[in-house]
């Protein structure tokens, strides 16, 4: 109805598949999914960056820490996850154990406010043994 140009609606991360990139005179425009868990997710993987590299600047504190699962973790697909984690670090260790809190749907926040960060659950195959090295992007 606006006129703007899809460039891509569907993105392979859970949450936030519906995401969407559209174009309208110039502007990129992000259709973020409608619950509010995903649509987070979707601002700070992928809005945030979009505003970054536009500006070529680092203008949010957006702090990454390297951790591992403290358990094993049994991916539904294989696609992108992002999961509310809990770091801990232990006495001895250089990198932090990250707990996954709940697996969250996209419609609940309340496994987002008791977290830590998210955690980037990727690669190949759904089972991650404990011990796995995983990003977490720590939430402010």
């Amino acid at each position: 109805e606006t006129g703007a140009t899809e460039l891509f609606h569907g993105v392979k991360m859970r949450p936030g598949k519906p995401l969407g990139l559209h174009h309208l005179d110039g502007v990129p425009i992000v259709t973020l999914p409608g619950n509010p868990f995903a649509a987070i997710v979707g601002y700070y993987f992928v809005v945030r960056a979009m505003i970054e590299t536009s500006l070529g600047a680092n203008i949010f504190d957006t702090a990454q820490v390297d951790a591992r699962l403290s358990a094993d973790f049994v991916r539904r697909r294989e696609v992108l996850e992002f999961a509310p984690v809990r770091l801990r670090t232990d006495q001895g260790s250089a990198r932090p154990t990250a707990t996954i809190i709940a697996r969250g749907s996209s419609a609940c926040l309340s496994p987002l406010v008791a977290a830590d960060g998210l955690a980037v659950l990727g690669g190949r195959g759904k089972l991650l043994s404990a011990g796995t090295h995983v990003s977490v992007l720590k939430l402010h």
